[in-house]
This record gives structure tokens, sequence and C-alpha cells, in this order.
């Protein structure tokens, strides 16, 4: 059993002992054959239950899945007392994100309503490793009208406010998402936030006749197909080049964790050097050079320690 997999079954046990509902409870769908994993982040006092159908969808598409229980929400009438910050949410989050990230190759941060913003705040935060985010019916705009009395909902206005700062530095791959006819999150949200957003890769989808429950109303297979080539889009191959200066090598192989380690990848000899050309999704990827016969690290490329004490070079790939 995975450690994620263990923290889930102890949480949902915990959180069983509390009278929580089975709907309420954080689940984690997941086989050892994935290598993608979608975050998925409910909205404000709301719990995994909004998340579960497009889980459910985004699981059959051939990606893990886990949806937390946000900081608080096991009670709502504390909740609402203001006994929980949204940075107690935003830090439940980035946990989440963590344990995903250890047992992954590619986190994606999926956030419904708050849980959007949150996504964004993440994607600022943590997007260097981060393969992107998706913002469904996200606030990400300050309204100055709107003054809530409740201390929770304040919270959410702050959380939306540091989200429609911060948008600006949102550079990692986004998605966003909004139905025009949403009467709780208005789609000027949408509409604002997206121009902001510096990332290269960004794409903005609007839905009608959904209002606020985009993600787990009538149109989830659509939004999760969506979300799907989203991803896949993302991850299309990148062209690279490897070089190595010619010190009289008779052969030059490459092997790494894209080549399930076997050395299969010739280097062609040039009179630059030897050269080797291939494609991979944005990543980050262990390798070593297989000098005739004998396996060593890449003397021009950054290095990394593994679990095992070994070293090995590491490549990192770039979106285009």
């Amino acid at each position: 059993m995975s450690d994620l997999l263990s923290q889930v079954n102890a949480s949902r046990a915990r959180l069983q002992a509390l009278g929580l509902a089975e709907a309420d409870l954080p689940f984690f769908l997941q086989t050892g054959e994935f290598r993608t994993a979608c975050l998925l982040l409910h909205g404000s006092a709301a719990s995994p239950c909004n998340s579960r159908p497009l889980a459910q969808q985004l699981f059959g598409m051939g990606y893990a899945v886990y949806a937390p229980l946000l900081a608080g929400h096991h009670d709502l009438a504390a909740l609402q007392r203001g006994e929980t910050s949204w940075l107690d949410c935003y830090h439940a989050a980035a946990d989440a994100l963590q344990a995903l990230r250890t047992q992954f190759e590619a986190v994606y941060v999926i956030g419904s309503s708050f849980g959007g913003s949150l996504a964004y705040l993440l994607g600022v935060e943590q997007g260097a490793d981060l393969a992107g985010v998706v913002a469904l019916s996200a606030p990400a705009m300050e309204e100055p009208r709107w003054q809530p009395t409740r201390p929770w909902m304040r919270e959410v206005k702050q959380a939306t406010a540091a989200a429609a700062w911060h948008v600006r530095q949102l550079h990692c791959p986004t998605l966003v998402m909004h139905s025009v006819d949403d009467p709780h999150v208005r789609v000027d949200h949408a509409l604002t936030a997206y121009p902001l957003i510096p990332a290269r890769r960004k794409k903005l989808s609007l839905y009608n006749g959904i209002g606020h429950a985009l993600g787990f109303g009538f149109n989830t297979a659509e939004v999760a197909q969506d979300i799907d080539l989203f991803i896949r889009f993302n991850h299309a191959p990148v062209p690279l080049r490897l070089s190595l200066p010619d010190r009289g090598y008779q052969q030059v192989l490459l092997a790494g964790e894209f080549s399930a380690w076997q050395a299969s990848q010739p280097f062609v000899w040039t009179a630059d050097g030897w050269q080797c050309e291939l494609a991979l999704a944005p990543g980050a990827y262990q390798y070593k050079l297989v000098i005739d016969g004998r396996w060593q690290c890449d003397p021009d490329a950054e290095s990394v320690l593994t679990p095992h004490g070994e070293v090995n070079s590491l490549l990192r790939v770039s979106k285009a």
C-alpha cells in the first residue's frame, strides 16, 4: 500500500469517527500504472462529494485522482464561525500536492470555485514543479461592493483577493473553465483573470447552461474531456538534442527513466562531437550515459542523488 493511500485511509477513519458521512470523506483513485495525477480541490463549505463525478471520469481516462477534505470542512458550523482561515485550507492543499508529487511524474491541480482560487495560488507558489492548473468557476476578481458579514466568507474574500493579484505571476500551463450563466461566481472572474495570466500555455473554455455546477453537473463528461485534451496537449513531446565532446569514444548510448533504463538510444558521431536527438514530454528525467560499456553521469548536466545513494544526471524538459 502506498504512503499516500495509507494517509488517506487513516484520514477517512478519523473523520468517520467524528461522524462525517461516507460521501464527504477524502478519496484516492489510482492503480500502479498511472504516471499522471490530478489533485481535486472542492469549493467553500463543500466536500469531496462534489469532486467525485469529475474524479471518476478522469480516473477512467487514466489519471490517478486525489480529492482531500480541506481544513476545517469537517465541521461547517465551526467553519462559518471563522475557526479556520483560508490559509489553513491553502496549506492543506499544498500538503496534498506534495504527497502526490512524491509518487507521480506529473501532477495537475484542479480546483472548483474556492478550490480554484487555491489552485491559482498553488500554481504561482509551486508552478516550477507543477504540470499545470485547471480552475473551474474560480473567483479571481476583487469585488469591492461585496462585504461579507460572516467570518468564513470574509476568509473566502481574502483568498479571492490573493488569487486576483497573484494570477499575474502564474507561469505554469493553465486551463480556465467557467459557465457564462454562473450566478454565484460571475464569468467576469474568468474573463478578467485570463488575460492577466502570463503562462505561455493557457486556454479559456466557456460553457452555458451549467451555472455553478461545472465539474459535477450534467456536462461533467464534456468537462473531463476538455481537461484530458489540455493535459495531452501539454505533454506533447519537445524535440531535444544532447551533445558530448569527442574524447576518442567508440560508442555512446543514452539510458534513463524515459527508456525504462534501457541503453537503447545511440549518440551519433559528428564533426562537432557526439549528438543524440530525442523528443520528451515536459518534465524532469534522470539519465546516464553508457560510454564504451561504462555507465556514467553526463559531466555537463545537473545531477541528483537517488534514495538508494546513486547519482544520476538530470534532464529538465521545458514546455515548448
